[in-house]
């Protein structure tokens, strides 16, 4: 009896395959397109495997559907259920279409202008989305939606206008300066202008400007030299050197190395100049998370440093204080030779004595509100006193004659 009913059973099944293969709903071509929006990126006619067919026409009531759901469960390979070679066109749609984020981009143009490239945002074909959909839409007209999972740039545009703000500017007179010490000044600032520091990274001064030589075309002016003013190639450059590091200082930035002069300076106030040589560097740190842009002019009579970058989200300002002065009234004589000197005069007075000084100056962190947050101190400067010189009418040597 049983033996029967087996039998009929494989009977009825063949004979269901005969009638379903005779028949219109048994259709093994099944057109599968996908698409990209509008674009249609794939459209092929497959045929279905003849056990999934069956499967699914007994089994799960004709719904790709339900063998989705079913197969699912097992973490199979599904679409090669379906057909061999539309589960590799679909594995080969990443590989194909897959698309990575691309950042904004930034150019600086100077004199504060930037131009900004948009960011494009990325994505990945989700192959397991488009399988669940053409398993789907087998059950209607086989159309399918390349399923992305889109992916956000590191870096947008807003991001880039945000740290490319105003960040800083200080500015410093260099009127009555002679014609060399202004060239020296412009050709300095030509050189920095544009610079562009990337986070993390550091700016020299010695290796921006270059060796301050008549050959770079820097020329003979005023120097500080061993607690002296002496004519030197590239005098002036100290003061760019200063104006930079007072822009530096006041963006909230890290100074690595910088030291002061023997003598105070009229251009800013004492502790607050950087002094550079071949011998001594201003060197500047990025620590930020963003580029830093300098813009370097001279405009008149002025020296004037612009930064641009993210703000560090404190009002900064420069104090600094005089804690001592040295006091001296002493000269020395001049060993200079005179030819018009007034019958009464017995000595002259070629320069006064001047006093130093010690000096402490302070970097102080403000909140929006005006809130004092922190205060630095940067540097305590001893100055050295000048002493006064002077020239005798007679000296001992012209006496003993």
């Amino acid at each position: 009896m049983k033996t029967r009913i087996i039998l009929g059973a494989i009977l009825l099944i063949f004979l269901s395959i005969f009638v379903l293969q005779g028949s219109a709903i048994f259709n093994r071509d099944s057109v599968v397109t996908i698409y990209d929006g509008k674009n249609i990126i794939l459209k092929k006619t497959y045929k279905i495997d003849t056990k999934t067919l069956l499967k699914t026409k007994i089994l799960h009531k004709g719904s790709y559907k339900r063998l989705y759901d079913k197969l699912a469960e097992k973490d199979s390979n599904l679409l090669e259920q379906i057909n061999k070679d539309l589960s590799k066109d679909v594995l080969a749609l990443p590989k194909k279409y897959d698309k990575k984020p691309i950042d904004a981009k930034v150019k600086y143009l100077g004199n504060g202008k930037f131009i900004y490239q948009m960011e494009e945002i990325g994505y990945t074909i989700n192959v397991d989305k488009v399988v669940k959909a053409i398993f789907y839409a087998l059950d209607s007209d086989g159309k399918v939606q390349l399923a992305k999972d889109y992916i956000t740039p590191e870096i947008s545009k807003k991001h880039l206008e945000e740290s490319t703000q105003k960040i800083a500017e200080f500015s410093t007179s260099f009127a009555g300066s002679s014609a060399q010490r202004k060239h020296n000044i412009a050709l300095a600032c030509k050189k920095i202008d544009g610079s562009i520091v990337q986070s993390l990274d550091e700016f020299s001064f010695n290796e921006t400007v270059g060796p301050r030589t008549e050959k770079a075309g820097f020329k003979v002016a005023k120097i500080i030299l061993s607690g002296e003013f002496v004519a030197g190639v590239g005098g002036g450059v100290c003061q760019v050197s200063s104006t930079l590091y007072n822009a530096w200082c006041l963006s909230g930035l890290k100074v690595l190395k910088s030291a002061t002069h023997s003598l105070p300076v009229r251009y800013v106030s004492p502790g607050l100049d950087a002094m550079v040589a071949s011998s001594s560097d201003l060197v500047l740190l990025n620590d930020s998370d963003s580029a830093v842009y300098i813009d370097a002019k001279c405009i008149g009579a002025t020296v004037k440093f612009t930064l641009y970058g993210k703000p560090c989200g404190f009002v900064v300002k420069l104090k600094s204080e005089v804690l001592e002065i040295l006091s001296t009234n002493q000269y020395v004589e001049e060993k200079i030779e005179i030819t018009d000197w007034k019958e009464e005069e017995i000595f002259r007075i070629i320069r006064k004595p001047k006093d130093g000084l010690v000096s402490a100056s302070y970097r102080e962190f403000y909140d929006n509100d005006g809130n004092l947050i922190y205060k630095e101190r940067l540097r305590k400067t001893v100055y050295l006193a000048q002493k006064g010189k002077i020239v005798y009418k007679y000296s001992i040597n012209s006496q003993a004659s």
